[in-house]
């Protein structure tokens, strides 16, 4: 095993070192994560690369993504904190500069870096670059492309690369330029399938999917609105829904085509044989799950918040899944250990070591209970949501009627009231024939502050304890029987007392561990990137 004493020996020195000592090269390091794939969708598409990565490794039956939002999960992947501690508790939101990142460390044990992410919620803006020798980014897979990839919102048509092609295409080309004398550490962040699903050809040709084409058409020139089709107001996303499904396994299919090249490109190079790889996403996605569409984030069902984690190597047991619950904060000191390294010692990880369960997958799992939150839904229609909106444009505050919405940074001083019910849309200010509603949802304001009101969780494989916010400022609680109910509806507390009390009280003592996320300060970089991604308008 490699010492942490030899992150003080310059990089090219890592293999002469060990080499004297009579030990192997550490192995390299592949980590390839997808956006918004549901733990389910490799069991319902022909994924045949992705199948043989699984028989070549151990999977997880159960992985959890500690916040259904890019870069939260993806931070606490890559540093084995939770949120709480990194600093990024949504879309956009960077670490904390205190944070030490995964490929920090391997940069400093010798390992060659390098990443490609197609996602601008996950790139340099948040941090998520720290300690790659080269990190190629959204903007730099645009100019490389010359803005020539086939994505949203653009005339580029689709037999042009789309992004997994992309990634692929660079992470090829990085691993060509890897010094052999050295070990490596390469992430992979492709995109696909994030919505809007448009798989490139052929495999859209190969997919009716004319209804979700449709919904597209209806929605893009009135992008603002475009929280319609995540709330399915007047039934958009429903009758959407078989066909935005089937895009979404298409391009889950174009993902794992992609995938399988590189994965060839590994064996091509003889890698696998010293390579640890790992296959996971960031979160999943809500197919009407929680009465949300298309989207991810807003809600804590696990249609979002769970995960596939795969990992294949040496030493790690092949073709064979395991019980042990998981979430994506065990990764970074699972890998370490894996690796051969230490990390600083002045890091306390809150993820642990999944080793024991990757070289015996028949190992008794632990009575593990994992924690998760939702996100703030970005969107105003989400009116079955307490709050909505994010610092620094429109949020909201919503009873059983009405919403009182505000905009401190474009209208200081200026409410707007909004009936819901008759006027999903949010198109007439009625907040002067109803002062009195004004005045309830402004008291409901100050006990929620934006960005505030969230549903939180602890669970373990069986069971999920769930708090809701309520406008009063009190959290409603259901514990659901995953096993027997996998829709999340139904309420077993008073069928299991000991377990629901168990799961409150993990509950109660984590989040009041939890740093206030009250007078967040807005950042105009992050409503840049929420723009770009479609979120705001």
């Amino acid at each position: 095993m490699v010492s942490r004493s030899l992150r003080a020996f310059p990089p090219g020195l890592l293999l002469a070192l060990t080499a004297a000592l009579g030990c192997s090269r550490p192995p390299n390091l592949v980590i390839i994560s997808v956006d918004t794939l549901r733990a389910d969708a490799i069991r319902q598409t022909d994924t045949p690369n992705l199948d043989r990565l699984a028989a070549a490794g151990t999977s997880f039956e159960t992985a959890v993504a500690p916040i259904p939002r890019t870069t939260p999960a993806l931070a606490s992947m890559l540093t084995g904190l939770e949120p709480g501690r990194h600093g990024s508790r949504e879309v956009g939101d960077p670490i904390h500069g205190n944070v030490t990142t995964l490929a920090e460390m391997l940069r400093d044990a010798g390992y060659s870096t390098f990443a490609v992410s197609a996602n601008l919620s996950a790139g340099r803006g948040q941090g998520l670059d720290r300690g790659f020798d080269r990190f190629i980014g959204y903007n730099d897979l645009i100019d490389i492309y010359n803005d020539e990839i086939y994505r949203d919102l653009t005339p580029v048509l689709p037999d042009h690369p789309g992004w997994a092609e992309a990634l692929t295409d660079q992470a090829l080309a990085m691993l060509d330029r890897v010094d052999s004398d050295r070990p490596y550490f390469l992430w992979v962040f492709y995109f696909d399938p994030h919505f809007m699903y448009r798989p490139p050809s052929p495999w859209q040709d190969r997919t009716d999917g004319d209804a979700c084409w449709q919904l597209y058409e209806d929605f893009t020139p009135r992008r603002h609105q475009a929280g319609q089709i995540f709330f399915n107001v007047g039934g958009v996303a429903e009758r959407a829904n078989d066909a935005c499904r089937r895009l979404y396994h298409a391009e889950v299919a174009y993902t794992d085509h992609e995938i399988g090249r590189l994965l060839a490109a590994l064996r091509q190079r003889g890698d696998t044989t010293n390579t640890i790889v790992v296959f996971t996403a960031d979160h999943g996605e809500n197919f009407g799950e929680g009465d949300l569409w298309f989207e991810h984030g807003d809600n804590a069902h696990d249609a979002a918040l769970l995960v596939p984690l795969t990992v294949a190597g040496p030493g790690i047991a092949r073709g064979r899944l395991t019980k042990q619950l998981a979430t994506l904060a065990d990764l970074t000191p699972t890998l370490l250990t894996r690796l051969g390294q230490e990390a600083p010692g002045r890091v306390k990880f809150d993820g642990i070591d999944l080793g024991p369960w990757l070289g015996d997958p028949d190992l008794a799992s632990t009575d593990r209970i994992v924690f998760a939150e939702s996100a703030t839904p970005i969107w105003n229609e989400a009116v079955n949501h307490v709050i909505t909106g994010r610092v620094g444009g429109r949020t909201c505050i919503n009873g059983p009627r009405f919403s009182l919405c505000a905009d401190q940074r474009h209208h200081p001083g200026v409410v707007w009231l909004f009936d819901h019910q008759a006027d999903p849309a949010f198109e007439r200010n009625v907040a002067a024939e109803h002062p009195e509603a004004v005045a309830e949802l402004q008291r409901a304001w100050k006990r929620w502050p934006p960005e505030t009101a969230r549903e939180r969780v602890a669970r373990t494989t069986r069971y999920k304890l769930v708090e809701r916010p309520q406008l009063d400022g009190s959290y409603t609680r259901i514990l659901i029987d995953l096993a027997r109910d996998p829709e999340e509806l139904t309420d077993v507390s008073n069928l299991v007392p000991d377990e629901f009390e168990r799961l409150r009280s993990a509950l109660e003592a984590w989040t009041s561990t939890l740093p206030p996320l009250g007078d967040r300060e807005f950042d105009p970089k992050v409503e840049e990137l929420l723009r770009e991604l479609g979120y705001v308008s």
